[in-house]
């Protein structure tokens, strides 16, 4: 398995789905997009859902096994791969 964050604007690009392509097509993977749970000045931000689902067509219709991961918790700053304490002051 292959453990892919998607960052909007950074590496969730068509172009990008075409290079992780390239990389894994002749090896037993399955990729796991992970789209990035967004945070208080953690200065990146999570794709859209279209980016996201186009970034997973563009991988499976090349034959790449790719699964989206949807995490729970983000709401309270904890959910897959974040942990992180609410900006001073807020609630």
């Amino acid at each position: 398995m292959l453990e892919y964050v998607l960052l909007k604007g950074i590496n969730d690009q068509p172009d990008h789905a075409k290079e992780l392509k390239e990389l894994v097509q002749e090896r037993p993977f399955q990729v796991n997009l992970i789209p990035f749970n967004s945070f208080f000045e953690s200065g990146f931000q999570r794709p859209s859902w279209t980016t996201i689902k186009s970034f997973q067509h563009e991988l499976v219709s090349n034959g790449i096994t790719a699964t989206v991961r949807v995490s729970g918790g983000a709401d309270i700053l904890a959910a897959c791969g974040q942990l992180a304490q609410p900006k001073r002051g807020a609630a």
